[in-house]
């Protein structure tokens, strides 16, 4: 039985892999100048206008999995600077 349920697991892990990768394209949420922000301290963020559906990750947050491909997560790294932008 752990063998089944282990064999219906590997696809959906895969899938989730491919939706990562995907995610990384910027332009599916309108947000490819944003880009240049990478690296920069989470504060910056106040001072650009931002998608509407934006959502912003700080360390040790809980997120929902959904991909929403017209929205723009941000992920702000331990020490408070910008660490990843993606739409998904």
């Amino acid at each position: 039985m752990p063998r089944i349920l282990a064999a219906l697991a590997l696809p959906a892990l895969a899938a989730c892999a491919v939706v990562q990768a995907e995610g990384g394209d910027l332009a599916s949420c309108d947000a490819q100048h944003l880009a240049v922000l990478i690296g920069e301290p989470a504060e910056k963020l106040e001072e650009v206008p931002l998608p509407e559906s934006t959502r912003i990750v700080r360390p040790g947050e809980a997120v929902t999995m959904e991909h929403l491909p017209g929205r723009l997560t941000v992920r702000i790294g331990p020490r408070g600077l910008i660490q990843e932008m993606r739409c998904g």
